[in-house]
């Protein structure tokens, strides 16, 4: 059976039909990174969490822990999602990030699965067609 994606932009993320949960989930994480509130961001994250950027592969929470503080201490980013697309147990995030370090923002999309109300894995993808030939719509 295929699934109708939900394309839902920020201001209309509380209206959400059926993916509440999720998107305050996500907003809770994104928050928590632009805030440095890692223990935060890493209460949402499911202890066996599999994070992919294009670079890396980081398996498990602290490790996880480990890289971030090194990312946003070297780059300074702030998120900003600009739309959320639920297609089956994956929310597509297609993000705004900005830094205060003078290099250019990026518009990347960040690939979410969940599970027991936690984020289980994401895959960066920093060219969001990418990330939306792979996962999303049919």
């Amino acid at each position: 059976m295929a699934h109708t994606p939900q394309r839902v932009t920020c201001c209309e993320v509380d209206g959400d039909r059926g993916h509440e949960s999720r998107h305050r989930l996500l907003r809770e994480v994104y928050d928590a990174a632009n805030r440095g509130d890692f223990d935060a961001l890493l209460e949402r994250l499911h202890p066996d969490i599999v994070w992919v950027t294009p670079t890396r592969r980081i398996t498990g929470r602290n490790q996880v822990a480990g890289w971030l503080l090194g990312w946003h201490a070297s780059a300074a980013p702030t998120h900003r999602p600009e739309e959320l697309i639920d297609v089956g147990d994956t929310t597509i995030a297609l993000v705004s990030i900005s830094y205060t370090d003078g290099r250019p923002d990026n518009h990347p999309a960040h690939v979410w699965r969940f599970r027991n109300d936690l984020v289980e894995r994401l895959e960066v993808f920093p060219q969001r067609e990418d990330a939306l030939e792979v996962h999303g719509p049919g």
